[in-house]
């Protein structure tokens, strides 16, 4: 566990990227006036303690937009309080108006933050009055300059309640032979885990080859709100992203590796570089410009690589049912063209269509008509899962609206009639149409809906007798 200890205090300092503030110019005093009483106006800045945590003294420094501060640097004027610990964590207080310094709400500053000693800086952040009373906190981000001076990245800390669902994408070779992974969320100020490292409540889903998902909620626990987390991600005890920050910008987002990768030497024990993307997977807005090349389009929402090396376009017509690889197009998008693969789709045909990642990992159907060639579809994060992944799939342009279900109206005229008993019992003896197809489509799931009048998911004779039973009652 100190070694993990070790590799997360290092990851905290290095998953952002490294970045120099520019000097600040020394500038005059600029002349204050009083606020008024009663307005309270304060900053609060709440570092890591890795960063800031042996300081016993500190400064903010603030600039307007035409970088003048309002008292010289190192002024004692710019000296913060130290407020009282709420546990491991320590803040740090600055009241503008007990400064005498008046802020101007239509125009905007920077802050920034040192220790007495010179040695430790912060980036500058903007901000206006209407961030007074929020708090700054360290974001991660470190750099050191060529005299030694260490310099911190600030933001302003979302007042959203810490994330406990996200997801992770392992996009590159990293942890290629990878079975599982684990989500471990600590506090980042005092290291203490969530879950012990290891725990069956760290393990994450898994959504398809590359992709993984994990919510705490569903394992009991809640977030402190006022308190900040980070997260790393883990296939095994050797090996481990570099930490990142979680909060309420980042629910429901997804962490990708950049395919960087440090290893240590001594024991072999890698940590991989892990970034958030801006994506949410929730979205299923797709936009899509129907082609006239008489293809099926499938987009699979990707991030810097895609999730599959091979996806296949499944048809089925009657009871016959072929599967056909798509092509990648790039980007995410997939295609299949039936014409290539010597299937004619003509005015008045009906495939059933589906999309098929392996045996356990598919869509739901769709109907394939002249409509929809040219047309995309696409899958959003949705699934159902008992053995198999189920996703839902839509097409972007034909949302194909699904009529009512009459079971036993097999002929589609509103009613069950005899006309619709002889239909099913012709096609239990195995008559077919002009074709040679089955008179119902028992693949297609609004057709076995319908034939399947008693509900016990098959066609049978049984079906036959309780429509005739029906009819019979009803006139």
């Amino acid at each position: 566990m100190k070694r993990i200890i070790s590799v997360l205090l290092t990851a905290a300092l290095l998953t952002a990227a490294l970045s120099l503030c520019a000097a600040s110019a020394s500038a005059e005093e600029k002349t204050a006036s009083q606020s008024e009483e009663g307005n309270e106006a304060k900053i609060r800045f709440k570092p890591a303690l890795e960063f800031f945590g042996d300081v016993d003294e500190l400064f903010v420094y603030i600039t307007d937009e035409n970088g003048e501060a309002f008292f010289e640097k190192g002024s004692a004027e710019w000296k913060m309080e130290k407020a009282e610990p709420q546990g491991a964590e320590i803040s740090w207080d600055y009241d503008i108006n007990g400064h005498g310094i008046t802020l101007a709400p239509d125009e905007k500053y920077s802050l920034s933050f040192s220790a007495f000693d010179g040695k430790v800086y912060t980036e500058e952040l903007e901000f206006t009055t209407e961030d007074l009373n929020r708090v700054v906190c360290t974001d991660g981000s470190a750099s050191e300059s060529s005299d030694g001076i260490r310099i911190y990245g600030i933001k302003w800390k979302t007042d959203s309640p810490n994330s406990t669902s996200f997801y992770f994408h392992n996009s590159t070779e990293v942890f290629k032979d990878a079975e599982e992974f684990y989500a471990y969320i600590f506090d980042k100020n005092t290291f203490d885990f969530v879950f012990d490292w290891g725990s069956d409540d760290c393990k994450m889903k898994r959504i398809n080859d590359n992709t993984w998902y994990f919510d705490l909620s569903e394992h009991g626990a809640e977030l402190d709100p006022d308190r900040e987390y980070s997260l790393v991600f883990s296939p095994d005890w050797n090996s481990l992203t570099y930490a990142l920050d979680i909060c309420g910008e980042t629910a429901d987002d997804i962490a990708y590796l950049t395919g960087e990768v440090d290893v240590f030497a001594d024991d072999g024990f890698s940590v991989a570089y892990v970034e958030w993307t801006d994506y949410d997977p929730g979205e299923d807005e797709v936009e899509w410009e129907q082609r006239d090349d008489g293809k099926v389009y499938f987009y699979e929402k990707p991030f810097s690589t895609p999730y599959f090396e091979q996806l296949y376009a499944v048809l089925s017509s009657g009871k016959d049912k072929s599967e056909f690889p798509m092509t990648n197009e790039g980007g995410g998008i997939w295609s299949f063209d039936p014409a290539e693969n010597g299937i004619t789709i003509g005015d008045g045909d009906k495939y059933s269509l589906y999309f098929l990642f392996d045996s356990d990992r598919y869509t739901s159907a769709l109907d394939l008509t002249t409509k929809e060639l040219g047309d995309m579809a696409y899958v959003s994060f949705d699934y159902e899962y008992e053995d198999e992944f189920i996703y839902t799939a839509e097409w972007v342009n034909n949302s194909q609206p699904q009529e009512e279900i009459i079971p036993g109206d097999l002929d589609g005229d509103g009613k069950v009639t005899v006309q619709d008993v002889t239909m099913l019992q012709r096609h239990i003896a195995e008559f077919t149409d002009e074709d040679g197809l089955p008179l119902i489509d028992e693949l297609d799931e609004r057709g076995l809906s319908i034939a399947d009048y008693d509900g016990d998911g098959k066609v049978t004779l049984e079906d036959v007798t309780k429509m005739q039973r029906f009819i019979a009652e009803f006139e």
